[in-house]
């Protein structure tokens, strides 16, 4: 998109172990911002102080996503859309957003927690509403999409399949000697 000239932008709370602490650089003290191949992206690393703690897990991640969101609102306003790669964490921060600015938000489902329903009841319930208020929910093949229509009946769901860019995964010129049967795919 960035390429088509769509400017995109990635606020990314990024949860870090206590023991990050005591590496030789320490955490970052302010949102380190990067720029790849046109796409503007802001990371900020805290703490996880209580990682066992899921409730206060979220909150952190959430409150600073909404400290990140103040800091880009200042510099480029609000976004037409945010999108969202998960449920659980992102999935809330996507909530708080559109619910304090008014940004509607699409969600793309990849989380193998959900897809083999190794979630609590409390978790569902929680990722159920997320769907809910979602403008759009995305799987990423028809056999997620069927699970999760499945595991959370009264969503909606299109797909839009994974794709692999060719022109960065190609096979080697050694693999296209190969014949078919000493061929391993991974994708």
């Amino acid at each position: 998109m960035a390429r088509r000239g769509i400017n995109v932008r990635v606020l990314y709370p990024l949860s870090k172990p206590i023991y990050e602490l005591f590496n030789r650089r320490g955490l970052p003290k302010s949102i380190h911002f990067e720029n790849e191949k046109g796409v503007d992206t802001y990371y900020h690393s805290y703490v996880n102080w209580l990682p066992l703690f899921g409730r206060y897990k979220r909150w952190h991640y959430v409150s600073v996503g909404l400290k990140m969101f103040k800091d880009y609102y200042k510099t480029h306003g609000n976004p037409d859309l945010i999108h969202v790669h998960s449920a659980l964490n992102s999935g809330l921060l996507a909530i708080a957003l559109k619910e304090k600015h008014g940004i509607p938000y699409v969600l793309t489902e990849h989380s193998s927690l959900i897809a083999g329903r190794k979630i609590s009841a409390a978790q569902h319930k929680l990722i159920n509403t997320i769907y809910q208020k979602s403008s759009a929910n995305i799987a990423v093949s028809d056999a997620f999409n069927s699970t999760l229509s499945d595991f959370f009946p009264n969503t909606s769901w299109t797909t839009i399949p994974n794709l692999v860019d060719d022109t960065l995964f190609s096979p080697s010129p050694w693999m296209s000697s190969r014949s078919d049967s000493d061929r391993i795919q991974f994708v």
